[in-house]
């Protein structure tokens, strides 16, 4: 045989054998960009049971939070936005934000943030005000003094516009946000995630997406929305996506992303969902330690069930239950290794809202 022939079809099957590797490679590289940690999970391997704790509010309870024994509450009354009460007895100890127009006052449309912290030993709460400001409150001072104590307040993205802003560095004027692009079409993504300093006039934008889902016409653009909650004393950030099975974990210190993924459940990679199936709710709940998320189910009898699925901050999967009766707004006392919630009761055409404890020693240890 010719030896240069030989050459050349030795140097043509090497192509081919490289071609055929990179293109299997594109063809099985997902399209989200980061490491995705798969988990399984049981419906039925486990029920959490809650009991009564006597406390019960005439009215709807929208957010809580649960910060060195003091459950807060936002609530809706003449006295103000915020209901605070005392977990060793579930008494109230005060309400704060009150009704008004003034720079320590409030008005509807209002939003306690799932996002606190501490600075000098005072701890610090944030909430959105005429739905376009944000207040930080000092708690602490506000306790002692018997009135709200704003001490600093800023612009804050519209609640009304799909968008989700937490804080990095507990620092209001440095935003952590997913929102809408200003302009997309078909071939881009809806939803942008970035870091943006206000105080210094720079936006981080934060890839998360090689290219859009496949979509039809139902399909969402905005397939990997969801609440964004924040790790208390680090700059990392939790997504439980509301319509797939994803939870998408942000390490702004150390340049990093990554997410967990039930196991037989449609990827990123499969046909954007239609949006008619929530699978986590906006509820969610983050301590030093755990995520806490809730996870829907609709049984056979189309009733929808929910469940408790809990993460640790490096995206492992921890443990999941059954929640009954259904609670929301949950929160999460490291002392007692309790989960409170509260169930909505209509009794007598007269809506309040129960407070339910859950024992989770045995469950989360």
């Amino acid at each position: 045989m010719n030896k240069h022939l030989f050459v050349k079809v030795a140097d043509i099957v090497s192509m081919a054998i490289i071609f055929i590797c990179v293109s299997s490679c594109l063809k099985n590289k997902s399209i989200f960009l980061h490491e995705v940690k798969e988990f399984s999970f049981n419906e039925s391997d486990c029920t959490l049971t809650g009991i009564p704790t006597g406390l019960e509010y005439e009215g709807d309870i929208a957010e809580s939070l649960l910060i060195d024994s003091l459950l807060i509450c936002q609530v809706e009354e003449p006295e103000g936005y915020l209901n605070v009460y005392r977990l060793k007895d579930f008494s109230l100890k005060a309400t704060l934000c009150p009704l008004g127009r003034a720079r320590n006052e409030f008005s509807t449309p209002f939003l306690l943030l799932s996002q606190y912290y501490k600075k000098n030993g005072d701890t610090y709460i944030l909430v959105v005000d005429k739905a376009s400001y944000i207040k930080e409150i000092n708690l602490t001072q506000s306790l002692a003094q018997g009135s709200t104590i704003v001490t600093d307040m800023s612009d804050a993205p519209s609640i009304y516009e799909d968008k989700t802003v937490l804080y990095v560095n507990n620092n209001i004027r440095q935003l952590f946000m997913s929102e809408p692009k200003e302009q997309f079409s078909d071939d881009e993504l809806a939803l942008e995630y970035k870091i943006v300093d206000k105080a210094n006039n720079d936006i981080i934008k934060i890839d998360l997406f090689s290219k859009p889902m496949n979509k039809d016409e139902e399909g969402v653009s905005n397939f990997s929305h969801g609440p964004i909650i924040k790790q208390p004393n680090r700059n990392m950030f939790g997504q439980p996506c509301s319509l797939m099975d994803y939870i998408i974990f942000f390490d702004i210190d150390n340049d990093k992303v990554f997410a967990a993924h039930r196991t037989g459940k449609p990827t990123f990679d499969d046909w954007a969902p239609d949006g008619r199936t929530l699978v986590f709710s906006r509820f969610a709940y983050a301590t030093n330690n755990y995520l806490f998320a809730e996870y829907l189910k609709n049984n056979e009898a189309g009733r929808r069930e929910k469940y408790l699925l809990v993460f640790d901050w490096s995206g492992n999967f921890k443990a999941g239950a059954k929640i009954s009766p259904s609670v929301l707004s949950f929160v999460y006392d490291e002392k007692q290794n309790a989960l409170y919630g509260w169930n909505r009761s209509n009794q007598d055409k007269v809506s309040s809202d129960v407070l339910y404890k859950f024992d989770l020693n045995g469950f989360l240890n």
